[in-house]
């Protein structure tokens, strides 16, 4: 008598990600949202930042296809056909687009950093029309502690940031 065939199956490890941003347990109290939006922990230290040097900023800030003009975005870089979102939209005097850069959304694939890159010149470009100030990205690794992100919001609108980890 034949017995049934029996596949073998593998197990799929949990990856590893390198230079994750550390969690602070209790010490440190989160909400997951900033202005009424979803928000990761990153996104939410830098707006805690933000606050607590009383500058004015819209979070998740959208500019639609027809502000931009006959422009039209990727699917994988917008929300709505043609929209854009901004993590920060900072007013301090001049309006400064910042960017936060996850290591899962933003670190993972060549092809990621490529749509990056596409929706950091398209933001761009709308801004310079506006007199904004270029994109300013921050990735993960200088968001560990509500400490570096108040550190990278006071370079960011003293005008010296510029990151320490770039892939």
């Amino acid at each position: 008598m034949l017995k049934p065939f029996k596949y073998k199956t593998r197990r799929i490890g949990i990856p590893e990600y390198h230079n994750g941003v550390n969690r602070i347990g209790i010490a440190e109290t989160l909400v997951g949202t900033v202005q009424g939006k979803s928000a990761s922990d990153l996104e939410e230290r830098m707006s805690r930042a933000f606050d607590k040097m009383k500058v004015p900023y819209e979070f998740r800030a959208r500019i639609s296809s027809s502000a931009m003009g006959t422009q039209r975005l990727t699917k994988a870089i917008s929300n709505l056909p043609g929209e854009l979102e901004i993590d920060h939209l900072v007013n301090d005097g001049v309006i400064i687009p910042v960017q936060i850069d996850g290591e899962i959304s933003h670190f993972m694939t060549p092809f990621q950093k490529l749509q990056d890159e596409e929706k950091t010149d398209a933001i761009n470009e709308f801004g310079q029309v506006m007199g904004w100030h270029e994109v300013i990205r921050v990735p993960y690794v200088e968001l560990k502690t509500q400490e570096d992100a108040d550190d990278v919001a006071r370079r960011i609108l003293n005008g010296f940031y510029i990151p320490t980890h770039v892939k």
